[in-house]
């Protein structure tokens, strides 16, 4: 069976500020992060085949959902627990913000 290399980038959307007494807790941020489907690397060439989001308004509160490229037919699906829907990744990533697209994101 052939082996594929595989690259996994992790972004942490969470940063920490003072709350009221002078504490600091951790916020989400919301703000947009384009999320190219191509990656070169040196010599390698890599594609996007999935993205995880979390929706809801905190760090302790919400739900995941996945994007996914299929192998199959090449498209996109978001997998939203036993839920799989087509997915349409213009839509998901035309530059609007992304709590415009994705409510709660």
């Amino acid at each position: 069976a052939e082996t594929r290399d595989v690259v996994v980038v992790v972004l942490y959307r969470f940063a920490h500020a003072l709350d009221g007494e002078g504490n600091f807790k951790p916020v989400k941020v919301k703000r947009q992060v384009a999320c190219p489907t191509k990656l070169n690397l040196e010599s390698k060439a890599y594609r996007l085949f999935g993205v995880v989001s979390h929706l809801g308004t905190s760090l302790s509160a919400g739900h995941y959902v996945a994007a996914v490229r299929s192998r199959r037919d090449d498209a996109w699906y978001e997998c939203n627990d036993e839920t799989v829907t087509p997915l349409s990744l213009n839509a998901l990533y035309d530059g609007r913000a992304v709590t415009s697209v994705r409510p709660g994101a």
